[in-house]
C-alpha cells in the first residue's frame, strides 16, 4: 500500500520533481537522452549558421543586418552545443541545472541570430520552438510558460531595439508577436501532453502494484487453506500447490512448481484427464 500511495503522489510530477528521476514513477535515471537531443540541436543549428558565414552564400538573408553579430552568436552557440553534448554524456552537472542553463542559452543565441538576420521577419524565431517543446516536456507547465514568455519578450525586445536604433529593415512587432504566441502554444502543449503521459504511466504502475499485492494475498490465503489445491496450466505443468496438496500427494516441502503433474502425481493426472473427457462427472 505504501508503494501505491507513492505512485499516486508522484503521478503527474515532472522528471525533475525529485533530482535524478526521469519521467514516470520508479525510475532512477534522469532524462539524459532528451538533454542529449537538445544539445545535438544546438550543435546542428550553430554549425549550419556558421556554414552560411563561411560559405559566403550571397543569396542567404541570414546575418544581413549584422554579419559580425550573427557569426559570433553562431560560433558561441555551436561551442555551447558541443559543451552540452559532453556534459549530457558525462551526466555532470545535474540534469536540472543542465536543462535550465541550456534553455537560457537557446533563448539568448536564437534571439541574437534572428536579430542579426533582420528580426522576426527573418523566420529564425521559429527555431525557438524546438527547445521550448523539449524543455516543456521535461518541466512543469509553469516553468514551460515562463520560458515561452522569456522567448517572446526577447523577440519583442529585439524588435524594439531595432526600431529605436533605426536599424535597416525596421521593426516587425506583428511577426514577433505571432512567433511568441507559437512559443506559448508549443511549450504549454508539450508540457501538458508530457504530464498526461506521466499520469498514465504512474497509473499503470499503480495498477501493477495493486495486482501484485492481490496475487500475494491470494497465494497466502491458498497456502493456508486446509483443502488441497493444485493449479495446472494448459500444458499440464504445476503452477501452484499449497501445503495441504503437497502433504496429500506426499511431496513434502519440495517445490513442484513448473514440473509436469504426470511426473509428480500420476494418479491425479489420470483423474484430471478423466474429468476432461467427461466434465459432467463429479
Amino acid at each position: 500500500m505504501g508503494e501505491t500511495a507513492g505512485a499516486q503522489r508522484q503521478a503527474g510530477a515532472s522528471p525533475f520533481t525529485n533530482p535524478g528521476t526521469a519521467p514516470g514513477v520508479g525510475r532512477a535515471e534522469a532524462p539524459w537522452g532528451a538533454l542529449g537531443l537538445l544539445a545535438a540541436y544546438r550543435v546542428a543549428v550553430g554549425l549550419l549558421a556558421l556554414g552560411t558565414v563561411w560559405g559566403r552564400w550571397g543569396w542567404s538573408p541570414l546575418g544581413e543586418r549584422d554579419p559580425g553579430l550573427f557569426a559570433a552568436a553562431a560560433a558561441v552557440y555551436a561551442a555551447l552545443g558541443l559543451l552540452s553534448v559532453a556534459t549530457a554524456a558525462l551526466h555532470r552537472p545535474p540534469a536540472r541545472l543542465q536543462l535550465h542553463l541550456g534553455l537560457l542559452a537557446d533563448l539568448a543565441a536564437l534571439v541574437l541570430l534572428a536579430h542579426a538576420s533582420g528580426g522576426a521577419r527573418s523566420g529564425l524565431g521559429v527555431l525557438l520552438v524546438v527547445p521550448l517543446v523539449g524543455g516543456g516536456s521535461l518541466l512543469g507547465p509553469e516553468r514551460a510558460v515562463l520560458y515561452a514568455a522569456l522567448a517572446s519578450l526577447g523577440l519583442l525586445g529585439a524588435e524594439a531595439w531595432a526600431w529605436l536604433a533605426g536599424l535597416p529593415g525596421g521593426p516587425a512587432f506583428t511577426q514577433a508577436g505571432l512567433v511568441g504566441v507559437g512559443c506559448f502554444a508549443a511549450a504549454g502543449g508539450a508540457s501538458l501532453l508530457a504530464r498526461r503521459a506521466r499520469d498514465s504511466e504512474a497509473l499503470a504502475l499503480q495498477r501493477g502494484i495493486d495486482l501484485a499485492n492481490m496475487r500475494q494475498l491470494a497465494d497466502y490465503v491458498v497456502q493456508r487453506m486446509q483443502t488441497g489445491i493444485v493449479v495446472v496450466d494448459g500444458a499440464g505443468r504445476i503452477r501452484l500447490a499449497n501445503d495441504s496438496a503437497r502433504h496429500l500427494l506426499g511431496l513434502g516441502q519440495e517445490s513442484c512448481q513448473g514440473h509436469p503433474l504426470a511426473e509428480r502425481a500420476p494418479a491425479l493426472q489420470e483423474a484430471l484427464e478423466a474429468w476432461r473427457a467427461r466434465p459432467d462427472l463429479p
